[in-house]
């Protein structure tokens, strides 16, 4: 799968989370405030794709789109990225790859959309999943093998 794909695919779960978290968009905060903890920097090609994308949509970063990033500089600070975050009060919480960020995600989540890019993972067979096609809970995302 290529990258745009893959971020075609992602904006459109990350959606699907906003939506079936919050109904309608009466009940939605004027800004969608989306959280990430990644170790590669904001300006990478990724996410200033992924904020392209979300303009096609209709959420513009600085009028109604916020994306949040704290920046991780190795496996050990996921953790308190996240919990950064949970501070700065976003909507919903994206984890990139590897498990110890869908961890770091899910706690500091508290029930709130974590949407899961796993690469390095099986989200199904660890649990953070009821299943593929039906994740259920708060979690959803891809998952590639």
């Amino acid at each position: 799968m290529h990258r745009r794909e893959v971020l075609i695919l992602l904006n459109g779960t990350l959606l699907a989370a906003l939506r079936s978290r919050c109904g309608v968009a009466e009940t939605m905060s004027p800004t969608l405030r989306v959280g990430m903890a990644t170790i590669v920097p904001r300006n990478a090609p990724h996410i200033i794709a992924f904020v392209e994308r979300m303009a096609v949509l209709g959420f513009h970063e600085g009028d109604n789109f916020s994306l949040e990033h704290v920046p991780v500089t190795g496996i050990e600070g996921y953790d308190t990225a996240f919990r950064e975050l949970a501070r700065r009060n976003v909507n919903i919480y994206v984890a990139f790859g590897n498990e110890v960020a869908a961890s770091a995600a899910r706690r500091a989540a508290q029930g709130a959309p974590v949407v899961l890019l796993a690469l390095a993972f099986d989200p199904f067979a660890k649990g953070y999943a009821a299943s593929l096609a039906h994740p259920g809970g708060n979690i959803t995302g891809l998952f590639a093998r």
